[in-house]
């Protein structure tokens, strides 16, 4: 038997997985002009909320225990900020893989 979703965590998931994964590709380009810039504290708040909000619904995938949030007292470097987004990136994906199918040239969500 195949695995499936609700309708409601597809939802979840296609609304995550394009914000993530331009907050990805934003961070890339700050660590290409300046890898050790620190993050400012409004900046990893709003990551957080993204990367907190990923994690519920991530919270039944293998992944969820090795997916961390930015550390404000830390105060991350862009370079470090985009590691961390990057793994919710991968996680996304994995979910993609696992839960949808090819319908004719489509992919879909399995929907329980």
């Amino acid at each position: 038997m195949s695995q499936s979703l609700t309708r409601t965590q597809a939802d979840e998931f296609d609304a995550l997985t394009p914000l993530l994964t331009q907050l990805h590709k934003d961070f890339q380009e700050l660590t290409k002009k300046k890898q050790d810039g620190g993050v400012g504290i409004s900046r990893i708040k709003m990551v957080n909320r993204l990367l907190e909000r990923a994690k519920v619904a991530l919270s039944k995938e293998p992944s969820f225990s090795l997916l961390d949030t930015l550390d404000e007292q830390l105060v991350p470097q862009n370079a470090d900020a985009m590691l961390v987004i990057g793994q919710y990136v991968a996680a996304l994906q994995a979910v993609r893989t696992k839960y949808q199918e090819n319908l004719f040239g489509d992919l879909v969500w399995r929907i329980r």
